[in-house]
């Protein structure tokens, strides 16, 4: 058995006997695990169809769980999207063809997708785009495909908005060489069935359509021979985490952490010496006992950790050094637990009191979301996550603000930990119901807000419900 195959039995698992929200993150990572099966076997193994069809089974339900304004929601919908292509490459069906380009589009005009995923997404996007315009197209069968194609001109949107694609991956941020690449080629291959397409009604130019389409194939050959693995389709780092804590995932590289080398490089002279023989890998740093130590944690860590949130703030440099370090203990390890993910919310409350002017409450609030769903709803640390919430509210707009985004997350995590019948202290239950009240307050004036914008233009009264509506 696989290591992938290990995953998707250990997460099969887990989902039997989970219902509602509870069913989110192992359902998000089941559904990338089939994916990442489905392109390392490749089309023809007899799991193919299967694992495709339970990856978008995996993230429809997964959607059900998520409200719009949930910042899961964009890169579930990405994933989706990600699925559907991979599943039409399988069966050529112009459904899910036109499902992945509708998911696709609409994850990439979310603001919580992060750069590195966005330009997989689009280079997605592009292919699918192009997909759907050559696959009207008779090309295999004579030119004469060609020719009717170009004359009736109905292919040339899609192909317009696939060159649209590739050249916003190519000229925007840097993600690597190899893939910038592989974006650099398909640019040109949409260029080249661009100027076949688009010939003149009544009057082609056959030497430049000749010169186009050898360049096509000359293309063909480079995707065949010079792709680099890693880079198909299927096989870009993944693409999603439920685990995003908003703010760090979209840092900029100034802001992470990174290793200095210190010392001159030698070159080697003219004459080569003996070899020598290499340095033994240094041990790993335990960030996590880095992290602790610095914030002078004690055990229980999310005890001590909550202590932090009405405590002084430290220095500067200190707040910086540990956001950095819980943002890279979640972005390098996948299993990242409640903890860690409370201590990056805490490390982000606490520099957003250094600077009230970021975007640091917002992100802490994410990032203490994502805590509450990492914790079974007997966890010893789920009360104390969501009682934390309070230090994320803004006394200012009690009902907007940050909770616009995650009320509805947290008002489903408040239901399961007060009906779980686990919490006791009647002072901590009285806590996290009012939270809760509030939550759902939110969430139900948003709604309110979203209907109210829906009135119908004859209606005599809108102006009791236009000012309930606002909080």
């Amino acid at each position: 058995m696989s290591s992938v195959d290990g995953v998707i039995a250990r997460l099969r698992a887990q989902l039997e006997g989970l219902t509602g929200a509870a069913r989110v993150e192992p359902l998000g990572r089941l559904g990338q695990a089939l994916v990442q099966r489905f392109s390392q076997n490749g089309l023809g193994a007899p799991t193919a169809l299967t694992d495709l069809n339970g990856a978008v089974a995996a993230f429809e339900e997964v959607l059900t769980h998520v409200g719009e304004r949930d910042p899961l929601r964009a890169n579930v919908v990405m994933l989706l999207g990600f699925a559907l292509s991979a599943r039409n490459s399988y069966m050529n069906d112009d459904r899910d063809l036109n499902a992945s380009i509708e998911h696709l589009s609409a994850a990439l005009e979310s603001d919580g997708i992060p750069p590195a995923s966005a330009a997989g997404a689009r280079m997605m996007l592009g292919q699918q785009y192009l997909t759907r315009a050559m696959s009207r197209v008779a090309t295999g069968q004579s030119m004469i495909g060609m020719l009717t194609a170009a004359a009736n001109r109905t292919e040339i949107p899609d192909v317009d908005r696939a060159v649209e694609c590739f050249r916003a991956v190519v000229d925007g941020p840097a993600i690597s060489d190899d893939f910038r690449d592989m974006a650099q080629m398909s640019l040109e291959m949409a260029e080249a069935v661009r100027a076949i397409l688009g010939g003149s009604p009544g009057g082609y130019d056959f030497g430049n359509m000749l010169a186009a389409m050898g360049k096509l194939q000359d293309l063909q050959q480079r995707f065949g021979s010079g792709g680099k693995p890693g880079y198909g389709a299927f096989r870009f780092e993944d693409v999603f985490n439920f685990s995003n804590p908003g703010r760090l995932i979209n840092m900029d590289p100034l802001d992470h952490p990174v290793a200095v080398v210190e010392g001159a490089v030698e070159e080697p002279g003219p004459s080569a010496a003996a070899p020598v023989e290499p340095e033994p890998e240094p041990e790993p740093v335990d960030l996590r006992g880095v992290l602790r130590k610095r914030l002078g944690l004690a055990e229980p860590v999310w005890e001590s950790a909550a202590g932090l949130l009405v405590a002084d703030v430290p220095a500067v440099d200190v707040v910086d050094e540990v956001v950095a370090i819980a943002g890279t203990v979640v972005d390098e390890d996948e299993d990242a637990d409640v903890v860690d993910w409370f201590l990056v919310a805490v490390t982000l409350h606490l520099r957003h009191r250094l600077d009230p002017g970021g975007d640091d409450r917002q992100a802490g609030a994410d990032a203490l979301l994502t805590a509450a769903r990492k914790a079974p709803v007997d966890h010893p640390a789920l009360p104390t996550v969501l009682r934390s919430l309070g230090a994320f509210l803004d006394a200012d707009r009690p009902l907007g603000g940050v909770l616009d985004a995650v009320a509805a997350g947290f008002a489903g995590r408040f239901d399961a930990v007060l009906a779980g019948g686990g919490v006791t202290d009647p002072d901590e239950w009285a806590d996290l119901h009012a939270l809760r009240c509030v939550c759902r307050a939110a969430w139900a004036v948003a709604e309110a807000g979203r209907a109210v914008d829906r009135l119908s233009p004859g209606y005599p009264w809108p102006g009791p419900l236009k000012a309930a509506a606002r909080p």
